[in-house]
């Protein structure tokens, strides 16, 4: 009898062990499952933020294009003082800009002419 009792009582014992084992392990799995979802989360959020500096300071300095049609009594003057930016250098350099890009050999537009204008995103 003593032995049956001893053995019952082992196998009892094994099945505890065996129990808290697969407890424990299931206490450290979701912790570390926890802790990943965590540092992922706290990595993608700086990284977006990096990302958004880069591409603010890169669309700030990219030059793009737009197609205007000339209207009355506009000049490349006033249109340089409508569309340039600190990025262009003088308003001299930015009429000669425009002059090359738009192949004109002087400064006369008329009105319905479209002209390609350079500006940087704002």
């Amino acid at each position: 009898m003593r032995s049956r009792r001893s053995y019952e009582a082992i196998k009892r014992r094994k099945k505890q062990v065996f129990i808290r084992r697969i407890i424990l392990l299931s206490v450290i799995s979701i912790f570390l499952l926890g802790m990943s979802v965590f540092i992922s989360d706290y990595s993608v959020d700086a990284h977006t933020e990096m990302d958004q500096s880069i591409e603010d300071e890169v669309s700030s300095k990219c030059k793009y294009y737009t197609c205007i049609e000339v209207s009355s009594g506009d000049s490349l003057w006033s249109i340089a003082e409508r569309y340039m930016d600190d990025h262009d250098g003088s308003i001299y350099d930015y009429i000669n800009e425009l002059k090359a890009i738009n192949d004109l050999e002087s400064s006369n537009i008329h009105v319905g002419q479209y002209l390609t204008v350079p500006y940087y995103h704002k």
